[in-house]
């Protein structure tokens, strides 16, 4: 089995065994290889060969190369990781778009459910791309294997210098407000001290992923039950409350559904986006324990979690609140808390803030390694292929994206930007299926560890193409923005493409001295 990665890579496996540095063939141990080649001598051949490692690696193998990211993330890791980027400020804050689009609440839980489901149907399409080809980079690699180089380095341009650093500036902000909302007591605190400790908050946070990668995942445990035993505690009200003849509300069903077909596509858009996040964790494939095992069942296991624990939300939000309400409140969360909680709501800032920098570090984590992998590949500057000497961790990329962040907060123009790329995220998910299902039909004989029922990804690239295309009938003009932001990324690789030497070599050097950071293929051991 083979796979493509420009002119000088193969991809594949073979038994091998560590002698005085040499590779050797042995019936033993099975090490998953990816070997450098070059054009007067190949260090070892390959031969698709099921019995032996079970799947593509994006690292070489230690045969080759001993300094690589740690595999340090297990199953509860992959479950911290997608929930606490999945359940960010937007159950918190405002379910209001699903809301003003379904007009009822009947089709509103509808469409929670429905984009859970949906959103569980394109996951499971990536985990079995992930689980085959266990590159960095997510939907970069899959793009890159199955599209080519143009694709992939247009996804990588568009999450570095578009959509990830827009998010983060979002998640830093809303953080932001929320830590001084009860200083101000619902009033607009001061502009400029909000942005600077947003700076911080992203900062800080990135410290944290420039450092061991357990140290991350601890964390996003710790703020991922944080969040959830939130949502449970609003979840326990909402129901007492129904139990006492809070049902009004509930009992209104469907009564107000829109009829309009592209009114219920952007209402399952907004649901979709807002269970959106659970990419990052492919990206992280290189430092998964086990991820033959445990990318799948980390993924069944944070969509269930995430759709059971929404839909119940939901319901408790309008066991007390009426639609009108809702429809009325930029912070449901917190309106809903102050009717039933009376002085214990001021929690509820405390909860938000912990729920979007949960997000936040998630999105970090997982971003950072798209933009190595595309470095690693050649398609982005060198130096941002370069990992931390002693933490194995990619610093450059995660200060890149952090300076960009820094731009979006002090300039407001993160919110503009994230609606006009809403499309994108939908047209990833189209993209990223079809790949899946290409790759299905061309290569049937590759081995895979995970294999998803075809109907799952078949049914999800309908919906998702539908979605997409009523989206783009609704609103041409903000869509059609969105595309052509991405395709600012063609004259800028066509010129990387020219010019392979984007940088000095005495940035490169000092860059290196001020953080400790290698190549990806140096020894320092």
């Amino acid at each position: 089995m083979s796979g493509h990665f420009g002119s000088n890579v193969s991809l594949g496996y073979k038994r091998v065994t560590i002698a005085n540095g040499d590779a050797k063939s042995h019936d033993d141990m099975a090490v998953p290889v990816r070997v450098r080649m070059d054009s007067h001598n190949s260090h070892m051949s390959h031969k698709s060969n099921k019995s032996a490692a079970p799947s593509f690696v994006g690292s070489y193998a230690r045969s080759i190369m001993s300094f690589s990211l740690k595999k340090e993330i297990t199953f509860t890791d992959t479950v911290a990781v997608m929930t606490g980027i999945m359940i960010g400020s937007g159950i918190f804050v405002s379910p209001v778009a699903i809301m003003s689009q379904c007009g009822s609440v009947g089709l509103s839980l509808m469409v929670w459910g429905a984009s859970g489901i949906l959103s569980m149907f394109v996951a499971m399409s990536y985990t079995e791309l992930a689980c085959m080809y266990q590159l960095a980079g997510g939907e970069y690699a899959y793009y890159k294997m199955v599209l080519g180089d143009l694709p992939a380095f247009l996804f990588a341009w568009m999450m570095l210098v578009l959509m990830d650093p827009a998010f983060f500036a979002l998640l830093a902000l809303t953080t932001s407000t929320y830590i001084f909302d009860p200083l101000f007591q619902g009033c607009q605190g001061p502009d400029i001290p909000m942005r600077v400790i947003a700076i911080g908050i992203v900062f800080a946070v990135a410290f944290l992923n420039c450092t061991l990668v357990k140290y991350v995942t601890r964390v996003q445990t710790v703020l991922a039950i944080t969040k959830f035993l939130a949502l449970i505690g609003i979840t326990i009200v909402g129901f007492v409350n129904i139990f006492n003849g809070g049902t009004e509300n509930l009992n209104k069903g469907f009564e107000g559904s829109t009829t309009d077909p592209g009114a219920v596509a952007t209402a399952v858009f907004a649901g979709y986006f807002t269970y959106n996040g659970w990419q990052y964790l492919f990206a992280l494939i290189e430092e998964v324990q086990n991820p033959e095992k445990v990318v799948p069942r980390g993924v069944y296991t944070s969509f269930i979690l995430c759709t059971v624990i929404y839909m119940l939300v939901n319901v408790a939000y309008f066991a007390v609140l009426t639609p009108e309400e809702l429809l009325n409140s930029d912070a449901v969360a917190v309106l809903f808390a102050q009717k039933t909680l009376g002085s214990f709501s001021v929690v509820i800032p405390i909860f938000v803030s912990c729920s979007t920098v949960g997000a936040l570090n998630g999105s970090i984590l997982g971003g950072s390694r798209v933009y190595y992998a595309a470095a690693r590949d050649g398609l982005f500057p060198s130096f941002m292929a370069m990992i931390s000497n002693h933490y194995r961790t990619p610093i450059p990329s995660v200060l890149v994206s952090c300076l960009i962040t820094t731009c979006y907060i002090m300039t407001g123009s993160a919110i503009t930007l994230l609606e006009y790329l809403g499309f994108m995220a939908l047209m990833l998910a189209v993209v990223s299926i079809g790949c899946m299902l290409y790759v299905r039909y061309t290569q049937p004989e590759n081995y895979r560890p995970y294999k998803v029922n075809l109907a799952f990804p078949i049914i999800g690239w309908i919906v998702a193409t539908t979605l997409a295309v009523l989206g783009l009938i609704h609103d041409p003009v903000k869509n059609l923005t969105g595309v052509g932001l991405v395709m600012t990324g063609v004259p800028v690789y066509w010129l990387l493409r020219c010019n392979k030497r984007v940088t000095a070599a005495w940035f490169t050097t000092t860059l290196q001295k001020l953080l400790l950071v290698l190549p990806e293929h140096d020894d320092c051991s």
